[in-house]
């Protein structure tokens, strides 16, 4: 191969490469690694700089949604819109992560929808997943912080933390002094979830019945949180108030009217306790005890919601269940909440584990000229699908199961209008009826024409790097054929002269041979005449006669041997020898 030809395959290599190696502009999340039971912050970026846009979350993976920010929200559905580009923190999502005792993770998916840089410049629209890991808690002795501000009172580890009781109350109480730490457990070695400062409002449900470590720890309530704060730290006044009520006598005189309140409210029942507590088809873990106020139960994929009967010990108290509609595959949290008739709450709570019976998934799932989001996966149960033409108004979905005995229905995928659709895959193990469900989000808007794709299933950005790569190959494939064949021409032409030449040798020496025969019979004939014309002259002289014929026959020899050289020298004079 000529040097010629090796660098032009290098280049078209090169070329090649960069065409290949060109990446889409995709959104990139965040991989925060938090403790059981706490908030994870899950940040959105970009690949390439965009102005504005929409974030949505197709799977929350067992994580119980809080809040987002970085534009306008509905739902985990946000739309952000700017006059500049950016690649970094286009919005933030804040999810609850379930409480576990080992470290367990959790897949969030998001996807992207309209996005465009500031010159109106399309980008392409993508999906990614944020892995977050959960931690179990770790305590260690010697925490340094206080509680509020006293760092001289003897620390307790979680293993030397003694069990204790809490007398039920509900009140609000003040934060006397600044930077007061609230802790997780009743412990100075518990994980600081919050500080609170002078004058800040809380609400306490309970009171130690007796020290830790010379605290008595109040048990409070904040953001739907049980925390502990010193009680050393709290009153029921406020301080701040207090103070500029010292001169004020219609402050005075309210605080008068709420001791005489809370008078009264010492005659009313404080009992709040459940006397039984029952979940239909399914046994509590532990088992039901008045004072046992958290439970665990685990259900199937199919629960949306569970049956609970709660009786209180005291009529005159009232029960509220929260949380108990709409479960999520993965962790959920059901609260009983118990009022007494002096307002003071209990709360019971039943953790529940939604999981997927992974013997009853799909193997399959597509829609014909669609692409679904995010990439099909047996244990993605959700996904979104964004079609532009609003005269759709159904779709041909492939769902199969490799599973044998397995019915798949699906519902709502007729009668598709304009807006948010939700097709339902339900998928049924015929042999234990057990039911997994996938679902299809399909918003059918106009505003979606942009993302249509030129070939179904293929990203435009991907179509035009593969007609570039076929186009480079294809020229590459042409250039080398080309030199193929000039070369092999050049080789034909060569061997076309040499054999011209062999066979012009060949004919010349062929030639050569047959004047060489011709004339050897010519003069042998004579000589055969001239014998038989001296035998007719010598018929009596056999002697002469043989004398005669010899020196003939010499002569004939002698002079076909000087013919044969003559011609053999006059052959390798002419052409090429090998």
């Amino acid at each position: 191969m000529t040097k010629k030809v090796k660098f032009i395959l290098l280049f078209s290599f090169f070329i090649i490469l960069g065409l290949c190696t060109k990446s889409e502009a995709r959104i990139t999340t965040s991989d925060p690694t938090v403790s059981s039971g706490e908030t994870a912050t899950i940040t959105i970026n970009s690949q390439e700089p965009v102005a504005n846009g929409a974030i949505d979350v197709t799977s929350s993976g067992g994580l119980t949604f809080v809040s987002v920010s970085g534009g306008t929200a509905n739902g985990t559905l946000v739309a952000f819109a700017g006059t500049e580009n950016k690649t970094n923190g286009l919005v933030t999502y804040t999810f609850k992560v379930p409480k576990v005792t080992k470290t367990t993770t959790y897949k969030v998916t998001f996807v992207s929808a309209d996005m465009a840089d500031a010159e109106g410049n399309t980008v392409a629209s993508s999906s990614a997943t944020s892995t977050v890991t959960v931690k179990a808690k770790e305590t260690s002795p010697g925490d340094d912080s206080s509680d509020g501000g006293d760092s001289n009172k003897p620390s307790d580890t979680e293993d030397d933390k003694p069990s204790i009781s809490f007398s039920s109350i509900n009140e609000t109480v003040y934060v006397t002094s600044n930077f007061v730490n609230a802790r997780e457990t009743y412990s100075t070695s518990g994980t600081v979830k919050y500080q609170f400062n002078k004058g800040d409002s809380l609400t306490r449900t309970g009171i130690a019945t007796s020290s830790v470590n010379g605290i008595i720890w109040s048990r409070i309530s904040y953001k739907g949180e049980t925390l502990y704060i010193s009680s050393d730290y709290l009153d029921t006044k406020n301080p701040i108030k207090s103070e500029e009520a010292k001169d004020n006598p219609d402050e005075k005189e309210q605080d008068e009217k709420d001791k005489k309140n809370e008078e009264e409210d010492k005659d009313k029942s404080n009992v709040k306790a459940l006397r039984s507590l029952t979940v239909e088809q399914y046994k509590l873990e532990p088992e039901f005890a008045p004072d046992i106020t958290e439970y665990a139960v685990t259900v199937g994929g199919d629960v949306e919601k569970l049956n609970i009967e709660a009786m209180a010990e005291d009529e005159n108290s009232t029960i509220e269940i929260l949380g108990n509609s709409g479960l999520l595959i993965g962790e959920n949290t059901i609260n009983i909440k118990v009022t007494a008739e002096d307002g003071t709450v209990r709360t019971y709570t039943i953790n529940v584990t939604k999981v997927v019976d992974v013997g009853v998934q799909l193997s399959e799932l597509s829609v014909e000229n669609y692409t679904l989001t995010p990439e099909f996966s047996s244990d993605v149960y959700e996904y979104t699908l964004n079609i532009g033409d609003t005269s759709i108004t159904s779709l041909n979905i492939n769902a199969k199961s490799d599973k044998e005995n397995v019915s798949i229905e699906i519902a709502g995928n007729t009668e598709l209008k304009p807006g948010k659709n939700i097709i339902t895959i339900l998928v049924t193990s015929n042999d234990d009826n057990l039911t997994t469900t996938y679902q299809i989000v399909v918003n059918i808007d106009e505003a979606y024409k942009q993302n249509t794709q030129i070939i179904a299933g293929i990203d435009d950005k991907d179509l035009f790097m593969y007609i570039g790569i076929g186009a480079a190959v294809l020229i590459v494939l042409i250039i080398i054929i080309a030199v193929i064949v000039k070369k092999h021409r050049k080789n034909e032409d060569e061997d076309e002269d040499f054999s011209t030449l062999n066979n012009y040798n060949e004919d010349t020496l062929n030639n050569d041979k047959t004047s060489m025969d011709i004339s050897n019979k010519s003069e042998d004939s004579e000589i055969h005449k001239s014998i038989e014309s001296n035998n007719e002259i010598v018929n009596n002289d056999e002697q002469e006669k043989d004398k005669k014929r010899k020196e003939k026959l010499e002569e004939f020899s002698s002079y076909a041997s000087s013919s044969d050289s003559d011609a053999n020298t006059t052959t390798r004079k002419r052409g090429k020898h090998f």
